[in-house]
């Protein structure tokens, strides 16, 4: 990657990762985030969250899974992007019920649904003839929040 010059920073590898992966350039994506896992510059949670958005999106959703879980043993917490992107990509690949343990898990961990989670566990349940469930999903998040 680096022929002469600075090394690359934390916001270049961040840039570079989503880049290649809004491209659909999965192998890229993932060469530069493991670049800087070998760097003296770390991943941060911009740079887990642009990798496994890269994966699931397009069709990697075991691989996006082990780097959710990756993260986590590397101590970064997931926040709601993180959450957000895996349901969504679970969701797209016709696996509701995982798509469903991830918003437990989201509420179970501290981290706050938004508009955005919603509205992907809407379309997934929906999408997947299971719009009974969603009424407990939301319910539960709402209390959750209003708990807080």
């Amino acid at each position: 990657m680096k022929v002469d010059g600075p090394e690359p920073d934390i916001f270049t590898y961040n840039i570079m990762i989503l880049s290649f992966g809004r491209a659909g350039k999965v192998h890229e994506a993932v060469t530069i985030f493991e670049h800087l896992e070998n760097s003296d510059c770390k991943p941060d949670i911009i740079s887990y969250n642009s990798v496994i958005n890269c994966l699931g999106k397009n069709g990697d959703v075991d691989e996006a899974h082990m780097r959710f879980k990756e993260m986590q043993e590397k101590g970064f917490s997931p926040d709601v992007v993180t959450y957000s992107t895996l349901i969504e990509c679970f969701g797209k690949t016709d696996r509701v019920e995982m798509a469903c343990r991830l918003f437990d898990n989201m509420l179970s961990q501290g981290c706050y649904p938004n508009i955005v989670t919603y509205n992907i566990l809407l379309d997934c349940l929906e999408r997947c003839g299971r719009m009974r469930n969603l009424s407990s999903k939301v319910d539960t998040g709402l209390d959750y929040i209003r708990s807080a």
